[in-house]
């Protein structure tokens, strides 16, 4: 019998200790413990030949070894260090090599057991080609970011591209990109950088390029809503010309789609326009700082 108390990782890692025990053991812990959940360690270490008998994948488990661990390919997806380190230390006693694909986490298991016993090889993945793409959203954020604060409705642009005197910090290339943004989706645009250099950020410390598709759906959502309500709401009230503070996607929106939803129910709309709005922004940003998986 062991009880490790309210330690998960010490639970997790010694049940990869465990998966050549000779007699059954009983792992237990305490009651916050007995709560949480242990598929995702005892599948793979299951691979191994080991058998883990859970209380519906909680503590307390029972632990039947195999004494021939076999090596397996692990693949590793959730950014848990635990899982991880528990599949290391399990393939310490296999009898073969074992392939560890993980997701980035916390590497002191490997670390320590690369310097003392070196046991494992460590091969980088392609993190850096990842940093870069990361990079490139958050420059790509910041250069927007300042297009648009300079932004001037006299700066050269698609429409009248005769002006040639300039006040975009970024010159030509930001008095037009501002422009674009501006006169297509109006004032939400000023929300786009902020996106994107929170979608570089996550890109960058979680090494995952998915976060561009997660957030391009967000952008979508909260542009169309935001350029809308300001298409309604605000047409007039600020200082953008040719296509109002909506842009020509607000303005289309609001004069052919939703104009009847809109005067019926006119009171209702302002707020729910706006709810929409910021709650698919604030999820647009929040990717960066959800929790990775211990």
């Amino acid at each position: 019998l062991l009880n490790t108390g309210n330690s998960g990782t010490l639970s997790r890692l010694i049940m990869g200790l465990l998966v050549h025990a000779k007699n059954n053991i009983k792992l237990t812990g305490d009651k916050s413990l007995s709560k949480r959940d242990f598929f995702r360690v005892t599948e793979p270490l299951e691979k191994f030949g080991a058998k883990y008998f859970t209380n519906f994948g909680k503590l307390p488990i029972i632990i039947k070894g195999t004494n021939t661990p076999l090596p397996i390919n692990y693949r590793e997806t959730r950014g848990s260090a635990q899982c991880k380190s528990a599949v290391m230390l399990a393939a310490m006693r296999a009898n073969g090599t074992t392939y560890i694909k993980a997701k980035k986490s916390r590497d002191h298991t490997e670390n320590l057991l690369k310097k003392n016993i070196q046991a494992i090889k460590i091969k980088e993945g392609k993190n850096k080609l990842i940093q870069i793409f990361g990079n490139s959203f958050l420059l790509m954020g910041f250069l927007i970011l300042i297009a648009l604060i300079s932004y001037s409705p006299e700066d050269p642009n698609f429409i009248f591209p005769e002006n040639t005197i300039i006040k975009n910090v970024l010159g030509y290339q930001g008095s037009v990109t501002s422009d674009l943004i501006l006169q297509s989706i109006g004032l939400i645009g000023y929300l786009l950088p902020l996106t994107y250099i929170f979608t570089g950020l996550s890109i960058y410390r979680k090494k995952e390029i998915l976060f561009v598709i997660e957030n391009t759906f967000f952008v979508t959502i909260y542009t169309l809503f935001g350029s809308l309500f300001f298409s309604k709401f605000y047409s007039e009230n600020f200082t953008l010309y040719i296509n109002g503070n909506g842009g020509f996607v607000g303005n289309y929106l609001s004069e052919n789609f939703f104009v009847n939803l809109l005067n019926r129910y006119e009171d209702f709309s302002y707020y729910l326009l706006l709810l929409f709005t910021l709650l698919f922004f604030i999820l647009s940003c929040l990717l960066y700082t959800s929790p990775s998986p211990r």
